[in-house]
């Protein structure tokens, strides 16, 4: 990637995480214009649509992103997060599987992957996913959270 493409794909990167989605957004695209086959900045600019709630041009993208190159572990949990705001769970799970697989050190994948499970009522898997994502980060939020609501479902009120 040249210099100036490798630039615009790591400030597409900030201003993401600083939450300023239309410079990202922009920033991609200048990439995406210099190397349209660039598989992380298309898996990027899928997540920013996604994150405008452009969710058929974020599947597209997705979808574009994973032909490339299917070994982006971010990109497929990333596009596990919109079919799950799809409620397309067991697509996402999919996804989510394949990440773990890539990158099996990840809590995110795994509070993800409990999260789809207990909407697909899976519990025993739920709480398991769910507790591996505790186990590699004590102080993730959401997997407690998940972790609470499945031990509810099973009528764990303790």
């Amino acid at each position: 990637m040249e210099k100036s493409s490798v630039h615009y794909h790591h400030s597409a990167i900030q201003h993401y995480l600083k939450g300023d989605l239309l410079k990202a957004k922009y920033d991609c695209e200048l990439v995406a214009a210099h190397i349209p086959k660039h598989a992380s900045t298309i898996g990027l600019l899928a997540t920013i649509e996604k994150a405008l709630g452009n969710f058929e041009q974020a599947e597209k993208l997705f979808k574009e992103s994973l032909e490339i190159d299917s070994s982006q572990a971010d990109i497929l949990c990333n596009y596990a997060g919109l079919l799950i705001l799809k409620e397309e769970f067991q697509s996402s799970v999919q996804l989510l599987n394949k990440a773990i697989i890539i990158a099996p050190k990840i809590a995110d994948y795994y509070e993800r992957l409990g999260y789809a499970l207990w909407r697909m009522c899976k519990y025993e898997y739920a709480l398991k996913s769910s507790l591996k994502a505790i186990e590699l980060n004590p102080k993730l939020i959401a997997a407690h959270q998940n972790l609470g609501v499945i031990l509810q479902a099973q009528g764990q009120l303790d």
